[in-house]
């Protein structure tokens, strides 16, 4: 009986003594966010797509072809947010995707942020 009680004293103590856990601090998505999917330059662009090239000149290396979609975050160098108009074909861009990759050559994806440099 007294093990028994003991041990429930145990146990309620170790849950009174335990704190929640309070929630992580929200970090900008500038640290969060990590190394680009891809960096390179902007080789081409129809409606809703970019197509971008880590080194343009060779025909081997890694090539996208990017949809931008409403949900897409596009910054300037500054971080400002642009229009999707404001990209052209020759600047450099870092891009990361969203969700799932076509691994086709070039791959395919959604982007959910793109960073002009």
């Amino acid at each position: 009986m007294t093990t028994r009680l003991l041990f429930f004293a145990l146990v309620a103590f170790a849950f009174a003594c335990a704190a929640p856990v309070p929630p992580a601090p929200q970090q900008s998505q500038e640290t969060t966010r990590g190394d680009a999917d891809i960096t390179g330059v902007i080789t081409g662009m129809q409606a809703n797509t970019i197509r971008v090239e880590a080194t343009p000149t060779e025909s081997r290396g890694a090539k996208a072809v990017v949809t931008i979609t409403g949900a897409t975050s596009i910054r300037d160098k500054a971080g400002n947010a642009i229009a999707a108009s404001a990209l052209r074909e020759g600047q450099t861009v870092k891009v990361w995707y969203n969700g799932q990759v076509a691994q086709s050559y070039p791959l395919q994806a959604e982007a959910s942020e793109i960073r002009v440099q």
